[in-house]
């Protein structure tokens, strides 16, 4: 059947005396046949895919995935990688942003390892402070240093192996997790 039979059917089952406009005829027309029409994803779309308040890294980037292989056009690998990183939550955003990364699939990558990271060093900070109310309900008070030798602040720092050898370990310093 061809498309002028199609039509030339759709348009003599509409109800007799039912179009009073071509602006109606044009919109039951679209309504009917837009089914056949697919939707891809514009760049405006893009812009507004974020990640939702408790999904995990993993699920946001196989959400990016799927919706970047419906994208009517291209981009370059800096945009895809801009619009990426705004999309995550701030913490991933800004790590990312350390990290310097160079292309796209590698900042996939890298998101994962990022975010094990971040529950890392929560996991530190709730063991600390559960340490310090452990030490205080103990009788024990740091020193007019905050418990650092010889006064000089210490800093930790996080060091997370990639699971790919040919990346270089994450360094990251807690003060950037925040």
């Amino acid at each position: 059947m061809t498309i002028r039979v199609q039509v030339m059917n759709w348009y003599n089952s509409l109800p007799h005396y039912s179009l009073y406009s071509f602006k109606k005829l044009a919109n039951l027309f679209l309504e009917y046949f837009s089914i056949n029409i697919e939707k891809r994803a514009s760049i405006t779309d893009t812009t507004k895919l974020s990640q939702l308040d408790q999904e995990s890294i993993s699920d946001y980037v196989s959400r990016w995935r799927n919706f970047s292989t419906d994208m009517s056009f291209s981009l370059p690998q800096e945009e895809l990688m801009r619009l990426f990183s705004k999309g995550c939550n701030k913490q991933i955003s800004t790590l990312i942003k350390i990290q310097q990364l160079k292309n796209f699939k590698q900042t996939l990558s890298q998101t994962k390892i990022i975010e094990e990271v971040i529950i890392q060093n929560r996991e530190i900070k709730l063991a600390k402070k559960l340490s310090n109310q452990h030490n205080d309900n103990r009788g024990y008070n740091a020193n007019k240093n905050g418990g650092n030798i010889g006064g000089k602040p210490q800093v930790n720092q996080v060091v997370l192996q990639s699971p790919h050898p040919s990346q270089p370990p994450l360094r990251l310093h807690p003060q950037n997790m925040s």
